[in-house]
């Protein structure tokens, strides 16, 4: 079974469950596994359950008996992750569908539920998943989002990551915070993805008490309030944060305590002036154990408006970048802050031999070099001599 792949090899997988009776339930347990559309659980019913209207969409002529909820739970029991879930069935059906007696949960073996927010998706999100570990929902409009956190899982407790996400397309929606009840209400968070939602006083200080957390994305407000001592994060890994302006974070970054961060990521939307840049790497390096630290992103996507043009950009030098030298164990590095850069050849010969496992180089790569100076092509080939492996991958 190992070898079957239960999409591209379906067909197999329903022979081999109409076979032999050692490999029905093995066989069924991969058919089943994984759920994109509701439709296959609404075709294991009598016909007479339901029909098929004109937009190709089920409807359910009555409500379910007892033995067809038996059905369709000898089914629902097998499935470990719904992904992108796309219904199929019309918004009254859904509810129906999703509507099972008390008695028992229709998916209590589900694992991963990643949906958009939609109308015929809402209902997965109000069921009870005793088994959910991870979740995961997208949202087309952010102005459902608050009143979505009453649907989310009340009965998932087990709950380990949390992914929220918003389908953005002019990159300026914004979240309010997410009320402390809800994050709180989760004990072994080992995840948390939501660059868009800006978490409160009370939600760090519960984070920071989750020993087994290692990635933690989410907005860092102009207006959080100070802690009432620094805050430690044991085994965080992975951290994003993502602000309007740089000094939200190089604030939130002096009152964190990071031993073990080795992916650090600041998104920003204003170009920072000089001052601001000093104190965030300050702060960071306050923050942080430097040996650690393997990538280090720091970047204003070129599509958000900035405060400077760019002739009245600063200078990006050296001695802007000089603080990174302190983290010697570098795999990746971008800066990327709207700055024009000023670096020469002696500049980028010296940033290399400060990291010798650097495998990624990103500067400005967003906004281009806007001086006279730069790398020369013999200063090229002497930084592709100093770090071989930047013969494939260099970005300046």
């Amino acid at each position: 079974m190992s070898g079957v792949r239960r999409w591209r090899d379906k067909p197999t997988l329903a022979s081999l469950a109409r076979t032999r009776c050692a490999f029905k339930e093995p066989a069924l347990n991969l058919l089943w596994e994984e759920l994109r559309i509701l439709t296959p659980l609404a075709r294991c019913l009598p016909e007479a359950s339901h029909f098929k209207n004109h937009e190709n969409v089920y409807s359910f002529n009555r409500p379910l008996k007892q033995t067809e909820w038996d059905t369709l739970q000898s089914y629902t029991r097998r499935i470990r992750s719904i992904l992108h879930a796309y219904s199929g069935l019309d918004w009254e059906s859904v509810v129906t569908f999703l509507d099972p007696p008390a008695t028992r949960p229709l998916f209590p073996n589900l694992r991963m539920l990643s949906c958009d927010y939609r109308d015929d998706t809402m209902a997965l999100l109000n069921l009870p998943l005793p088994s959910l570990i991870s979740l995961q929902v997208t949202f087309q409009d952010s102005r459902l989002f608050q009143s979505s956190l009453e649907l989310f899982p009340k009965d998932s407790l087990n709950i380990r990551k949390i992914n929220v996400f918003v389908d953005d397309f002019d990159g300026v929606a914004t979240f309010s915070k997410i009320e402390p009840n809800y994050i709180c209400r989760w004990q072994n968070l080992t995840s948390v993805i939501c660059r868009q939602v800006a978490l409160d006083v009370h939600e760090l200080v519960h984070l920071s008490r989750m020993p087994a957390l290692t990635e933690l994305h989410f907005m860092s407000s102009a207006t959080l309030s100070p802690f009432d001592s620094p805050l430690f994060f044991p085994s965080l890994h992975n951290l994003t944060l993502v602000s309007q302006s740089l000094k939200p974070i190089s604030r939130l970054l002096s009152q964190i305590w990071l031993p073990v961060v080795r992916s650090f990521t600041a998104s920003i939307r204003d170009c920072p002036s000089r001052p601001q840049l000093t104190s965030f790497w300050a702060s960071f390096r306050a923050a942080s154990t430097g040996h650690t630290v393997e990538r280090l992103k720091l970047t204003l996507p070129y599509f958000f408006s900035t405060n400077f043009t760019r002739s009245e950009a600063p200078l990006l030098g050296f001695e802007d970048l000089q603080p990174c030298l302190a983290f010697s164990n570098l795999r990746l590095i971008d800066i990327s802050v709207g700055w024009n850069v000023d670096l020469t050849d002696d500049d980028l010969l010296t940033l290399a031999s400060a990291w010798p496992c650097l495998e990624d180089l990103f500067i400005n790569m967003d906004w281009g070099w806007n001086t006279t100076a730069g790398i020369t092509p013999n200063g090229l080939l002497r930084l592709l001599e100093s770090c071989r492996i930047w013969k494939k991958r260099l970005w300046l």
